[in-house]
């Protein structure tokens, strides 16, 4: 194991937090409070249940040992995930990733909530259901969406002869997939 570069910090609480167990329980302290700030409550495990956790899990100390090499970057500093994003932590809805695979993991998450489900209509008459603008956009050829969107908001008449409208949320016109 490499020795920890303690010269690079000049406190305790520092040098402590990057170890595995400092680390740990600064993660412990972070999750605790994203827990109780989205609504899901208190945490069902302790801090020392999620030391013998994150001990047993080698993903952990393979991605621990990965930022101690990286010179502690906040990229590739270890993170936990939450499988579900709608659901708190718990120990069967939670990984370890990289703080960047966890970011863009959250941004395509986002994404994907943002997406809406599409009409597309030729001479009054619909012709395709799509769950999302740019599944449309792939489907028609583009290299950009901005068109279809300026359809949707009625700035634009048609794109490439087609008219496009949201699928209102309450209408069964997705197939299931």
């Amino acid at each position: 194991m490499r020795d920890i570069k303690f010269r690079a910090w000049n406190n305790a609480t520092e040098k402590f937090r990057h170890t595995e167990k400092g680390l740990l329980t600064n993660l412990y302290q972070q999750l605790k409070s994203r827990n109780a700030k989205k609504g899901y409550g208190d945490l069902n495990f302790s801090l020392d249940d999620f030391k013998n956790w994150a001990g047993g899990i080698e993903n952990f100390h393979r991605l621990f040992q990965i930022w101690c090499f990286d010179d502690y970057s906040k990229e590739s500093k270890p993170s936990v995930d939450r499988i579900d994003p709608t659901k708190g932590y718990t120990f069967e809805n939670m990984q370890w990733l990289s703080w960047s695979e966890n970011y863009y993991k959250g941004i395509a998450e986002v994404a994907k909530k943002k997406e809406k489900p599409i009409l597309m209509y030729k001479d009054g008459f619909l012709l395709g259901k799509f769950s999302s603008l740019k599944e449309a956009q792939y489907f028609l050829g583009m290299s950009s969406n901005g068109n279809i969107s300026e359809n949707l908001r009625g700035t634009r008449n048609t794109v490439k002869g087609f008219n496009f409208e949201y699928i209102h949320e309450n209408a069964d016109l997705l197939e299931e997939q």
